[in-house]
């Protein structure tokens, strides 16, 4: 995933989320209780990117706008 998105997490941490893979995963453990209609937008574009039918483009922006929509979009540079 180019460039890497950095998502903050607990308000000091950053991770920088460098691959698709690492996105999936994040989203993984996000928390049940708090999915929303973003959440599954990005899942599902991870998943079909992963089965070759979303370009990796529709795949990012969906997992950032998730990111950006929960507040945990760091724009630091």
């Amino acid at each position: 995933m180019v460039p890497a998105l950095k998502v903050r997490i607990g308000g000091i941490t950053i991770l920088h989320i460098t691959t698709f893979q690492e996105a999936s995963q994040f989203l993984e453990e996000w928390d049940t209780g708090a999915r929303n209609a973003f959440y599954y937008l990005a899942a599902d574009a991870l998943a079909g990117f992963d089965e070759g039918i979303v370009p990796p483009e529709v795949a990012r922006l969906a997992f950032e706008t998730f990111c950006r929509e929960v507040g945990i979009l760091s724009v630091q540079p």
